[in-house]
């Protein structure tokens, strides 16, 4: 029988694309300029799904989890991998696959859907798609990278509530008490 765990992780993000180690030696005002702690507790709630419950919240005040799933191929002739696969959306087959879900709660205790790097707006706007370049197979190291990205998208969030490509994403789903 799986157990519910929880645990606590501290790592330095790096907001800028490429840090290298002569600047981590600069001077504290500088690096914290550039540098949003990414800290966070992670609770197992079944074999193959995780949240990720991050500490700090970003410039707008914002609170991130980000629920993690991981998907198994059936098998089966309409099983989604094969179903991507078939209609172009992967390159081949995926025999696993993360779905992460992310939900931001705002200063007001709203909840949203918003900074998952797996949705995005479909071409003629309207609504939201899975977004094919984000589908990994389920392995700890892509993972991470989700992970990263979800956090990079979090972090660069600004006051007037556009991403940093000036993408607006939210979908309010309930309220926190």
């Amino acid at each position: 029988m799986l157990r519910s765990s929880a645990y606590s992780l501290t790592f330095l993000y790096f907001s800028s694309v490429a840090v290298s180690p002569v600047i981590v030696g600069i001077n504290k005002k500088y690096m914290e300029d550039y540098i949003m702690r990414k800290e966070y507790t992670v609770e197992q709630m079944a074999e193959t799904r995780w949240f990720y419950t991050f500490s700090e919240p970003n410039a707008k005040g914002e609170k991130l989890v980000i629920e993690i799933l991981r998907g198994r191929n059936d098998g089966g002739s309409r099983a989604l991998p094969v179903l991507w696969y078939k209609s172009g959306m992967t390159d081949r087959v995926l025999e696993t696959y993360w779905c992460i879900s992310t939900y931001v709660t705002d200063t007001e205790g709203r909840c949203w859907i918003m900074y998952n790097p797996q949705s995005k707006r479909s071409d003629d706007g309207k609504r939201a798609v899975i977004n094919f370049d984000w589908m990994y197979e389920a392995t700890e190291e892509n993972k991470e990278k989700l992970i990263d990205e979800a956090f990079r998208l979090f972090s660069a969030a600004t006051a007037t509530g556009t991403l940093s490509n000036g993408f607006k994403l939210g979908i309010s789903v309930f309220y926190l008490s």
